[in-house]
């Protein structure tokens, strides 16, 4: 009995040694195992690291080559650029300068060929006419002149001095043609003329007389009537504006029983009466600063009024004039 517990214990210390044994032996193995896998995972890293850094140096290498080829193509286009700006400011001045001249000379020859078709007309004028009158409407087109509005409402219009002017100037046309008076007017239409073209214009014509047709403002409201600027710096001889500014003041007064303002010297800015160089006047036609009067002047029967008392006025001119030269010639006999 003893012997085999003996025999039973030695088997079992065999087993458990080569159970040990065994277990030493794979512990071993795994040992080496693992030890690969690790050098297998570092190098496999390693290789990893080593091909990510060679795809970045690539990339940067790419990237500062396309940077330098960006650069030199700015660099290039900003030295074409600068070539086209520093071509281009003279270019520019050159057509600038060309078109300037070619602008002068076309206005050049523009005003050539107007004064000599206004020489023509004129001759042709005075030869088919013997008493000329030039009718100047103050104004016009986007020009209003004086303005008369609404007491309670400023943006209704009632009065424009632009349209009123006008159509006295028709109505006074009208009224001279019939007493074979030659009428040319500045403007016949709701249009802007140039001042000093429209006096040009009249010099050029051998007219008689030139009447530029306004409306006043006064600073007093209470005022009303009406006035008459004459050019005092031009002389005629026997007739001169001073004249017929008394001559179209006295004969329109008296057709419309309107208030006589007086007549005045014109100032520097009236250019219409002081370039004139023919016996002409501006006739200030009512007072647009008085409400009163602006009733009168929306009227047609006293517009037609206004026709008529200038219309006598230049014919009273006419008379006097001729009387004047008459006594001249009879003098110099």
């Amino acid at each position: 009995m003893k012997g085999k517990t003996a025999l039973f214990y030695v088997l079992l210390s065999l087993v458990f040694f080569f159970l040990g044994v065994v277990y030493l032996w794979q512990f071993a193995k795994n040992k080496d195992d693992g030890s690969v896998a690790v050098e297998s995972v570092a190098t496999e890293a390693e290789a990893s690291r080593e091909q990510m850094q060679s795809k970045e140096s690539k990339t940067e290498d790419s990237q500062q080559s396309e940077t330098a080829g960006e650069t030199r193509k700015k660099a290039e286009d900003g030295n074409e650029s600068a070539a086209e700006e520093a071509s281009a400011p003279g270019d520019e001045s050159e057509d600038a300068a060309t078109k300037e001249d070619i602008s002068e000379e076309t206005m050049s020859e523009e005003l050539q060929e107007e004064e000599v078709v206004s020489e023509t007309l004129a001759t042709l004028i005075r030869q088919e006419h013997d008493k000329i009158v030039v009718l100047d409407p103050g104004h016009g087109g986007e020009d209003l002149g004086f303005t008369a509005t609404r007491e309670d409402q400023e943006d209704e219009i009632l009065l424009t001095e632009k349209e009123f002017a006008l159509d006295v100037a028709l109505r006074t046309k009208a009224l001279l043609e019939q007493e074979d008076i030659f009428v040319i007017m500045t403007r016949e239409g709701d249009t802007k003329e140039d001042l000093k073209q429209r006096v040009d214009r009249a010099n050029v014509l051998p007219a008689d007389f030139f009447i530029s047709l306004h409306l006043s403002l006064k600073d007093d409201s209470q005022l009303h009537g009406m006035s008459v600027i004459y050019n005092d710096q031009f002389y005629s001889r026997g007739y001169g504006s001073g004249d017929l500014a008394e001559e179209l003041l006295q004969s329109v007064t008296e057709k419309t029983m309107e208030k006589p303002l007086g007549i005045f010297p014109c100032e520097e800015e009236e250019e219409e009466v002081r370039l004139i160089v023919m016996p002409g006047v501006r006739l200030e036609m009512g007072c647009i600063s008085n409400k009163q009067e602006i009733k009168l002047l929306g009227r047609d029967d006293y517009r037609q009024k206004v026709a008529e008392g200038i219309c006598e006025g230049i014919k009273k001119a006419f008379e006097s004039r001729q009387t004047e030269k008459k006594a001249e010639d009879t003098e110099n006999e």
